[in-house]
């Protein structure tokens, strides 16, 4: 699945193979208002078709929205770089999505403590065991704050 902007410009793209059936709800931040443009296949490989759907962004993006959005997009840059065993630069994303998350949401968010869990697992594959304990304690407490010590989110961290 492929979500495009007014110009027709990739936003993003999902795999619509590991998604789970039924409805999703699907938080994407646009730039500018206009129609985005959501592509994707139904039906099995052999006989897919291609199915168009436009829906119509009512306003652009806060400045709130963009600082979440340039989250994910750091977020995601330094996934990639992580499972590519990069270890040292997916650091270098992360560190910035959390300096940038603490600003714009204050340090006891839910998505702060997610980039610090995530960054927390870098540190530990760089072997710097202190700096990783030390987010991974601090993500486990914003965790616990926000959805509860018995949240599947919490116990993943």
């Amino acid at each position: 699945m492929r979500l495009g902007d007014p110009d027709g410009d990739t936003i993003a793209e999902f795999q619509d193979e590991v998604r789970p059936r039924g409805e999703e709800p699907v938080d994407i931040v646009a730039d500018r208002d206009g129609h985005l443009h959501v592509d994707h296949q139904r039906g099995r490989r052999a006989r897919r078709r291609r199915v168009r759907r436009s829906r119509r962004v009512r306003s652009a993006a806060t400045d709130a929205d963009r600082v979440l959005m340039t989250s994910r997009k750091l977020r995601s840059t330094a996934a990639a770089l992580d499972t590519a065993g990069r270890f040292d630069e997916a650091r270098i994303p992360l560190e910035r999505a959390l300096t940038e998350g603490e600003a714009a949401r204050g340090h006891d968010d839910v998505q702060v403590g997610a980039i610090a869990a995530q960054l927390a697992g870098v540190y530990r594959r760089l072997a710097e065991g202190g700096k990783s304990e030390s987010l991974y304690q601090r993500a486990i407490a914003i965790m616990d704050q926000t959805l509860g010590a018995g949240h599947p989110v919490t116990a993943q961290v």
